[in-house]
């Protein structure tokens, strides 16, 4: 579960750091989000790569 909540203010970030210019030609701003957040949660965090640490996610159970 705190993985997933890292990935909330990463997709912020990675919005926030564009210019107001790349910001307003995004028809759908939450398309976009949502894009970004699946392709953040698909990575592992920054700072598990940063540190040479491996990062190992654990499996849901589809009956959760």
């Amino acid at each position: 579960m705190a993985y997933a909540e890292d990935v909330v203010p990463e997709t912020y970030a990675r919005w926030y750091a564009m210019s107001a210019q790349q910001r307003e030609a995004i028809s759908s701003v939450g398309a976009w989000l949502t894009k970004v957040a699946n392709r953040n949660d698909v990575r592992p965090p920054r700072f598990a790569m940063a540190g040479g640490r491996t990062f190992v996610r654990s499996a849901v159970s589809a009956s959760a």
